[in-house]
């Protein structure tokens, strides 16, 4: 065959591969921008669960707003679950080999938001008996709940960068 029967075909193929190339590349930005917002919900999710921690410790005795705070700091940890559970269950589809993988490796991740739900809550509330804790206690009680907090957003932002190195 000549060269000149082969040029349509050529002409063919090289827009096509240019557009599987274009396709690929703009599917995996879309998808980090994606996960980039899931990891930033979960960072703002932690924040406020920290908050309202602080202002949890900071109320005298029990009362209704204690309640309610209580309750609020269960329903924002069962969002981070949620959140945390979605983030475990992305997937990357390779077009070279027509398989899914696991997106990000979230053990990490799942262990510090544990410690983070058992030093903010006692497991349930339960431990944390405000009324004998003194203010350094107080203060030293959300310390203690903060250092797992960064520890779960650092793992999670090591994730992301090992995903889209």
């Amino acid at each position: 065959m000549e060269l000149s029967s082969w040029l349509p075909i050529i002409g063919w193929t090289i827009p096509a591969m240019g557009w599987y190339v274009a396709n690929k590349q703009a599917n995996e930005r879309e998808l980090r921008k994606e996960v980039r917002s899931e990891v930033e919900d979960v960072i703002e999710l932690v924040d406020k669960i920290l908050e309202s921690l602080k202002e949890y410790l900071a109320l005298d005795g029990s009362n209704d707003k204690a309640l309610g705070l209580a309750l609020e700091i269960r329903y924002l940890f069962k969002r981070l679950d949620t959140l945390i559970h979605i983030l475990t269950e992305r997937e990357r589809y390779s077009f070279d080999e027509f398989t899914t993988t696991k997106l990000l490796n979230m053990n990490e991740v799942v262990i510090e938001s544990s410690k983070f739900f058992e030093l903010c809550t006692g497991g349930d509330f339960g431990d944390i008996d405000k009324q004998s804790l003194e203010a350094n206690d107080l203060v030293s009680t959300w310390l203690r709940a903060s250092l797992p907090a960064h520890e779960l957003i650092n793992k999670l932002h090591g994730q992301f960068i090992t995903a889209f190195k």
